[in-house]
């Protein structure tokens, strides 16, 4: 029903803002008629305040997001299945509830650690922590968290299905790997957590750019 109301919508539209160049692709497509402007959400101001401070002695790995098919998490399990990931350790936040979360927690490795819903407080100081986000999303306007991530500092393995894409830089800030492709998946996330020094250095790619572009006072 929602899909059928924002069809309708955008087919009468004069402006339409979406928050990436990824989004403006897709509305394109559907709005022919509207001028198309890009405004993108700046980021919380919380997570400018943390300084990224991965531990050296814990690889961890942070999924943020709702538990459901759309966000990837199941390819996050099947990787971490993998003996290669066993001393990397998947902190997933977020809340999920019913069949799929069963399923997900049931397939789930020891190395893998529900951690609930999380405050923003909380979520920015778990992410500060962490070596790298993974997000292996099938559609996503543009995510938050990515920008959370890349605010912070973190570098980022996710898809190129979505407004992530703009941020994420294959091979210079992150990965982007097709959804579904476990093996790559685990190799991505094996390369980024492998030495901490290579981990900062995707980290450090454009991170003060971007910092300043998703500053909330450019919205």
């Amino acid at each position: 029903f929602c899909a059928w109301i924002e069809w309708r919508m955008l087919r009468t539209a004069r402006y339409v803002t979406c928050e990436s160049k990824w989004g403006l692709e897709v509305v394109r497509k559907r709005a022919r008629r509207a001028q198309l402007f890009q405004v993108e959400y700046g980021v919380d101001p919380r997570f400018f305040s943390v300084k990224w401070s991965p531990d050296p002695d814990r690889k961890s790995v942070i999924f943020v997001g709702t538990l459901a098919p759309r966000k990837g998490v199941m390819d996050l399990i099947r990787a971490f299945a993998d003996p290669k990931l066993a001393d990397v350790v998947l902190w997933i936040c977020g809340g999920g509830s019913g069949r799929y979360a069963k399923r997900l927690a049931a397939k789930a490795t020891p190395n893998v650690k529900w951690l609930g819903y999380l405050s923003r407080e909380e979520t920015a100081e778990r992410m500060a922590r962490a070596w790298c986000l993974a997000l292996p999303t099938r559609c996503d306007t543009s995510p938050n968290v990515v920008k959370e991530a890349r605010t912070i500092g973190m570098p980022v393995v996710t898809t190129p299905c979505g407004g992530q894409s703009d941020y994420i830089e294959d091979g210079r800030n992150g990965f982007l790997v097709a959804p579904g492709d476990i093996r790559r998946l685990r190799e991505a996330l094996s390369r980024t957590v492998g030495e901490l020094e290579f981990c900062r250095s995707l980290g450090a790619w454009r991170h003060e750019e971007q910092r300043a572009f998703f500053e909330p006072g450019r919205t």
